[in-house]
């Protein structure tokens, strides 16, 4: 099937002119909670994709240096002094700042939403058995587009040996409709592993008398492997032995486990993905950190 866009978070947002191309983001009608940890913002504008800035100590301004990028304040004073936790804000020249989003790829508005794994996307579906976590249905292709430019009478079509996938991508690359064939893969044999979640990807760490650890790690994705972004983000993360979030950003109060002797930590890792981790360990007040490590997520 043709999964279609779901309506942006901004919609009917109060829009405000900060300096330059920067604008500020207010009173979202919010479809899904915002809650970065477990589903990123998808953010763009018109035939762009507006990259994240955000991170402690971030700062956006309305300069050329900033075009197409957005920053959104997790903790109060994040991206513009002042700010309060939650605010957005996205620089953005030439734009379309009239508290609406619009799926026309030459208009230049402000668009944000919640990242969904089958959002615009082509996605295959299996219905061989009841499932709760979507084990039976994967994304094939995303078409090539700005997003918010769906069609929503268009549909895929199978090929009729089932191993090909024919879908129309409408403004495709922001420029013209084009007619797209994807090929596609064998269904893997199912197992137990719910990948509608992180994957706990375990870490044995060697044992001291009186030393607390955790473990750093985030993706090439998101930047250079040794800066250990899990997100977009501009944050390394890490492990949280409270067990209360599913992991921490290095601004937040940090959880470290007890390793006395040999211990087991688990990585909450993004399936499908390669992560990367640093294994930090604090005795008498004193942090040390392992070389770099990494880990194939499936």
């Amino acid at each position: 099937r043709m999964g279609i866009f779901a309506n942006p978070l901004y919609t009917g947002a109060k829009v405000t002119h900060v300096n330059g191309s920067l604008y500020q983001l207010a009173g979202f009608t919010m479809s899904a909670e915002v809650n970065v940890k477990y589903r990123p913002l998808l953010v763009w504008s018109g035939r762009h994709n507006v990259a994240d800035k955000s991170g402690p100590k971030s700062s956006i301004t309305g300069d050329a240096a900033d075009n197409w990028r957005y920053c959104y304040a997790y903790l109060a004073g994040e991206c513009v002094a002042g700010s309060a936790q939650g605010s957005m804000y996205m620089n953005v020249p030439s734009a379309t700042a009239d508290g609406s989003c619009t799926p026309f790829p030459l208009a230049n508005s402000l668009c944000v939403n919640v990242a969904s794994p089958e959002l615009d996307a082509v996605s295959q579906i299996g219905f061989a058995k009841a499932s709760t976590n979507g084990e039976y249905s994967r994304t094939l292709a995303v078409p090539f587009r700005p997003w918010f430019n769906t069609n929503s009478y268009a549909n895929v079509h199978a090929t009729p040996d089932g191993t090909g996938a024919i879908f129309t991508c409408d403004w495709c690359l922001g420029v013209r409709s084009d007619m797209w064939w994807a090929k596609v893969p064998p269904t893997p044999a199912p197992d137990n592993v719910n990948r509608a979640d992180y994957v706990k990807r375990p870490v044995t760490v060697a044992g001291a008398a009186g030393s607390l650890v955790r473990i750093r790690f985030g993706y090439a994705e998101n930047g250079p492997p040794e800066s250990l972004f899990c997100t977009t983000r501009h944050e390394a993360c890490a492990t949280d032995a409270s067990g209360v979030q599913p992991f921490l950003f290095l601004s937040e109060a940090q959880h470290f486990t007890r390793c006395d002797t040999d211990c087991v930590l688990n990585i909450p890792a993004v399936p499908g993905r390669v992560v990367y981790y640093v294994v930090d360990r604090q005795r008498a007040g004193v942090v040390s950190s392992e070389a770099l490590k990494v880990l194939a997520v499936n």
